[in-house]
C-alpha cells in the first residue's frame, strides 16, 4: 500500500460497499421504516439457507419492527473471509431491515475454550482487532443498530442473572446431553475436556436468554445446541432458528 494513501482512501478500498451504498447505508433507519413485513422478511429470510418456524419469524416482524439480533463469537485467531466479509454482508442486511445487532464479544469463553493459551488480555486484543476490521470492511455502525457487548463485562455486571441461568441449565441436563453439544466450540464427544469446556454450552445456551433475543441463526454444527434451547425454555422465548449453511459466517442471532 502506497504510504502517502490519505487514511479515508485507503478505508474506502477496504469497504464492500461502493460511495453510493454507504450514502444509502446511512439512511438505513428511514428505509426500514418505510418496509412492509413481508419485504423486511424478504431481507432476514435471505441471510440463511434453511429457516425452522418460517411463519413465527414473520410473526415476529409484524409484532416488533426492532428485533434484537444476537451474533456471538470468540476471539481466538487470524480472521478468515467468511468472518470478515459474509458477516458484515448478513449484519448489514439485518439492520437494513430495522433489526437491532448484538456482536457478542465472548471473551470468557475464548479463555474457557483455551483460545490464546487461555491469556485473556491477548484474547481481548484479538477481539479489539477483529472489531476494527469489520468496521474498515463496512459495518453499517449508524443509528446505533450495531451493540458491541464483551461477555466478561456483561455477565460481571449482571451476574445476579446469568449464573442462576447457567445453574438451571446444568441442573436439567445430564451430562451425555452436554457432551453433544461440545461441537459449538470447535470440539467432539471423543475429546478430552476439562471441566471448562463442559460449563461452556450451558453458559453459552444462557446467552440467548441473557440478552432476550427472539431467535438465532446458527451454523449446522450448532443443532444440538438449538434443540437443547427449545427443549428447556418456553417458544415464547424462543421462536426461530436460521441455518446459514455455507453462505454466511454469524453463528448465533436473534
Amino acid at each position: 500500500m502506497d504510504p502517502q494513501t490519505p487514511t479515508s482512501q485507503t478505508m474506502e478500498s477496504l469497504s464492500i460497499s461502493s460511495p453510493d451504498q454507504v450514502s444509502a447505508s446511512n439512511s438505513s433507519n428511514s428505509t426500514s421504516e418505510l418496509m412492509n413485513v413481508e419485504e423486511k422478511f424478504r431481507i432476514v429470510r435471505s441471510v440463511g439457507e434453511e429457516c425452522i418456524q418460517e411463519d413465527e419469524l414473520l410473526n415476529l416482524l409484524t409484532k416488533k419492527p426492532e428485533p434484537v439480533c444476537y451474533d456471538g463469537f470468540e476471539p481466538s485467531g487470524r480472521m478468515h473471509i467468511a468472518q470478515g466479509v459474509m458477516k458484515i454482508i448478513s449484519v448489514n442486511k439485518l439492520t437494513s431491515a430495522g433489526c437491532k445487532v448484538k456482536i457478542w464479544i465472548a471473551d470468557w469463553f475464548a479463555q474457557l475454550n483455551n483460545k490464546m493459551g487461555g491469556d485473556l488480555k491477548k484474547i481481548q486484543t484479538v477481539g479489539q482487532y477483529m472489531i476494527e476490521i469489520w468496521k474498515a470492511v463496512g459495518l453499517n455502525l449508524q443509528g446505533d443498530k450495531v451493540e458491541f457487548l464483551w461477555s466478561s463485562e456483561e455477565i460481571n455486571s449482571r451476574a445476579h442473572e446469568y449464573w442462576p441461568l447457567v445453574m438451571d441449565i446444568a441442573r436439567k441436563n445430564k451430562l451425555p446431553r452436554i457432551m453433544r453439544c461440545v461441537q459449538i466450540m470447535g470440539r467432539s464427544e471423543q475429546d478430552e475436556l476439562t471441566a471448562a469446556q463442559i460449563l461452556y454450552p450451558c453458559m453459552q445456551c444462557a446467552d440467548i436468554f441473557f440478552l432476550k433475543v427472539p431467535f438465532l441463526l446458527m451454523d449446522h454444527g450448532f443443532i444440538y445446541f438449538g434443540l437443547l434451547i427449545q427443549a428447556l425454555f418456553s417458544t415464547e422465548v424462543l421462536k426461530v432458528i436460521i441455518e446459514p449453511g455455507l453462505k454466511h459466517s454469524p453463528k448465533a442471532c436473534a
